[in-house]
């Protein structure tokens, strides 16, 4: 309580307990009110427009992942597509060319003196133990991870993070 405050409230006399308590609770209740016009200057519009801002800036950073992530699939699709077309033409051709040359290889096997059911069977046993080895290279190369989504995961980690820290409540009054 102000020396003024209370000299105006008595005249300058001396204070009694029972003036002192009734000062204390005037003081009291004009700081209270004080208080209340601050709280009620803080308008619901601003901390609505608020809210909705984070609200919009959530969403269109959840649109620009998304885009994100929907250019690192075409760029892995395209990193896929092109081998798997190479893989197909290889195969076509390789197949066609694989049949006249085992005919080749059977018909020198039987200019040389083998049997024909003989020479026929050891190329065919030669093909197939080639074709085991080309399938087995190709199932350890499918085994290695070809797709990578490491720029969407490490941005979507980032965004998360701002979004926390963004949702936590300040520690101010």
């Amino acid at each position: 309580m102000t020396p003024e405050f209370a000299d105006s409230i008595d005249g300058g006399n001396e204070t009694t307990p029972a003036s002192t308590e009734m000062i204390a609770a005037s003081e009291a209740a004009i700081l209270a009110a004080r208080d209340a016009e601050l709280i009620s200057e803080i308008p619901v519009q601003a901390v609505a427009a608020q809210v909705a801002d984070v609200a919009v800036d959530a969403v269109k950073l959840l649109e620009l992942q998304v885009k994100l992530f929907e250019s690192e699939l075409a760029q892995s699709s395209r990193q896929l597509v092109q081998p798997a077309i190479q893989f197909a033409a290889a195969y076509v051709l390789g197949t066609a060319s694989l049949i006249v040359l085992l005919f080749a290889i059977s018909a020198g096997l039987q200019a040389a003196g083998l049997a024909p059911w003989l020479a026929m069977l050891t190329v065919a046993a030669a093909g197939a133990a080639i074709t085991y080895i080309a399938v087995q290279m190709g199932i350890s190369q499918l085994k290695e991870p070809r797709i990578s989504f490491a720029k969407s995961k490490e941005e979507l980690m980032r965004n998360a993070a701002v979004l926390a820290s963004l949702m936590k409540p300040s520690s101010r009054p």
